[in-house]
């Protein structure tokens, strides 16, 4: 997230066709202090986010690598419920 990506028409484009058909998005914020706004800030709500300013690269990279694992198995826990 950067006021950079919340002015790209492609990117609110993106976003909004990933919130439209309900798929998972982790965003990633990328600048120190920004707080999105607009389109982007409701398309966020109360989502959790990575923070790419707050943590060491490494460890930033772990955080999503491991939320990605968790949505998942979430994904894959209700596909086996739903059968």
């Amino acid at each position: 997230m950067s006021e950079t990506y919340k002015r790209s028409a492609n990117c609110q484009s993106e976003a909004e066709y990933a919130f439209n058909r309900k798929k998972h998005i982790v965003p990633l914020k990328l600048k120190k202090e920004y707080k999105p706004d607009g389109w982007l800030g409701f398309i966020l709500g109360s989502r959790l986010y990575i923070d790419f300013e707050r943590y060491e690269f490494e460890k930033a990279i772990e955080l999503l690598h491991n939320e990605i694992q968790l949505q998942k198995k979430k994904r894959k826990d209700a596909t086996e419920a739903a059968k």
